[in-house]
């Protein structure tokens, strides 16, 4: 019967810095806000991975680690003290045309920032150019409604290997097509560049949860240290 492993390791003497994609993506809106220690309302929408799975935490055992999204609202609130509220909306199976119609949800607590975390799914079924179709319909209706909203946009993890019924090769342009969203009110977290550069190093199943296409509980830290990495000022 599968089950959860905890290992822990003493690292090599051949260090590896990892430097995040570098984008022009400002959300000077919430860093404001996080700043002088105003309420931010974030509103998480994406698919199984950013409902939870196969974080400890989800599953009710040992370490009982929270999965990303809640790694990262607790992380800004202890860093800048500031009242976070997290509505995570991640759903198993979705896809970006999913939260297309979800729109009025996402747009309902009015959100100062929206993670969009799609991708795993997608990549079963769509191009390039309807992910990003996709990506761009939910950030214009979200706007329609909540005017001075912003968006973090966040590129997926990497499948395994046994992962067979996604096409590999449309997670890096995925990744391309998400930074070319970027800009003022838009930011991106490359996931996948990271991600990348890990299982070049360490075997994808040390990342995965469920040996396919969920983080464990190190992958979910890993999107969190991301996403977190555009939201803070770790000088401050």
């Amino acid at each position: 019967m599968p089950g959860t492993v905890a290992v822990t390791y003493t690292h090599s003497d051949d260090p590896w810095t990892w430097r995040p994609f570098d984008t022009p993506g400002v959300l000077r809106r919430v860093a404001g806000r996080l700043k002088r220690g105003d309420p931010v309302t974030i509103c998480l929408t994406g698919d199984s991975i950013s409902e939870g799975y196969d974080v400890s935490g989800f599953h009710r055992v040992p370490p009982y680690q929270p999965a990303f999204g809640q790694l990262v609202a607790t992380a800004l609130e202890q860093q800048y003290g500031a009242p976070v509220r997290l509505h995570n909306l991640g759903m198993a199976g979705w896809t970006a045309a999913d939260a297309v119609w979800d729109v009025p949800r996402i747009a309902a607590p009015a959100p100062d920032l929206v993670i969009v975390a799609f991708g795993m799914n997608d990549a079963s079924y769509a191009d390039a150019g309807e992910f990003a179709g996709n990506i761009s319909s939910v950030m214009r209706r979200v706007r329609d409604a909540v005017a001075d909203v912003e968006f973090l946009l966040v590129s997926p993890m990497l499948p395994t290997p046994e992962c067979s019924w996604v096409i590999p090769e449309r997670f890096a342009d995925y990744r391309a097509a998400l930074a070319g969203f970027t800009g003022e009110g838009v930011d991106l977290a490359d996931v996948t560049g990271i991600w990348t550069a890990l299982v070049a190093r360490k075997h994808p199943h040390d990342l995965s949860g469920n040996g396919l296409n969920h983080p464990n509980d190190f992958g979910h830290r890993i999107y969190a240290q991301v996403i977190l990495d555009r939201l803070v000022d770790w000088r401050t």
